[in-house]
Order: structure tokens, then sequence, then C-alpha cells
């Protein structure tokens, strides 16, 4: 069997606003989404499309602690990690799944652009009830879950363990 790979980069915009949470152990935790835009074909007009796709991400220890000051919604992140499944039971007793990325590299590509104010414009927040209710379910999950740390979360494979020793090196030099 050959051995497999659980790794993901990603650069995309930082679609909401981050949520920042505590673990018991006291370590920092930042909930981000991502959005990236893709060409898809359209089959009823016959050309490329933009698209744009949202993605979960989990920032923990110290790349989060360094994002805290500078994290806004407009920021251009560049992100290293690994992909995280999750399945729980919600409140409505349906069974959930989730799909993020554990970070375990982190860089800021661009800082946001703090936006003019246009008169009469509703400015985005969480209190929007589509955001809220895509939220939900996920917070109510994420706050029972603990958070791998990056070294197991490559997995006890020969690969994964290679590949951990990669990041863990490049984050070394580049400090």
């Amino acid at each position: 069997m050959s051995p497999s790979i659980n790794r993901v980069s990603l650069q995309g915009t930082v679609a909401l606003p981050p949520r920042w949470s505590r673990l018991p152990g006291g370590a920092t935790v930042c909930h981000v989404v991502l959005s990236t835009e893709e060409r898809a074909y359209d089959w009823n007009s016959g050309r490329l499309e933009p698209v744009t796709v949202r993605h979960r991400v989990v920032i923990g220890g110290a790349p989060a602690l360094r994002l805290r000051d500078t994290l806004a919604p407009g920021a251009v992140l560049r992100v290293h990690g690994c992909l995280a499944y999750r399945r729980w039971t919600g409140r409505d007793g349906v069974n959930r799944t989730a799909t993020a990325i554990v970070a375990t590299a982190v860089r800021l590509r661009q800082a946001p652009v703090p936006a003019q104010p246009v008169s009469g414009a509703a400015s985005p927040t969480l209190n929007d009830p589509a955001i809220a209710a895509w939220l939900a379910d996920y917070d109510a999950a994420t706050a029972r879950a603990a958070i791998t740390p990056p070294r197991e979360a490559f997995g006890r494979s020969g690969a994964g363990r290679r590949v951990a020793n990669l990041v863990q090196s490049r984050q070394r030099t580049a400090r």
C-alpha cells in the first residue's frame, strides 16, 4: 500500500470576521472562512463563469497569536495544513459532517484595506440569519472538539511524519 499525503496549500481572502476562542488547556484558536475564486464552465451560456468557494480554516497556537491584531475581512492569507473531517449529531438529531483545514503554517500576504463607509449601505455582520444558520451547528461541534497538534494531524504513516518534519523545519528556518 502506498503512503498517503494529507496536505493543503491555499491562498484566499478572509470572507467573514474571524472567531477567536480558547480551548480548555488555554490555547488560542482562530476560525476563519477563506474565499477563493475559481472558473467553472456554465453549460447554459457556454462560457467560463467565476465561482466563489468558501473554506473553513482552523488556526491554533503561535500562528493564531501572531495574526491576532491584523486579521480582518479582506486580508489575503496563505495557509498550509491538512484536511480534517468531523461528524457529530446536531441538536435536532441529524448526523452532520464538516470539513476544515487545520493550519500548520500561515502567512499574511496582504493586510486588509479599510473600507470607506458608504452612506445608507448596511455593513456585513454575523447577525445575518443566513450566515448565523450556516455557522450554528459548526460552532456547537467545534466547542466540543479538540484540535490535534500539527504533528499528529498528518497521521502516523512514514510519509506523514516526513511531511510534518518538513513543515516544522521550514517554520524554524523562516524565523
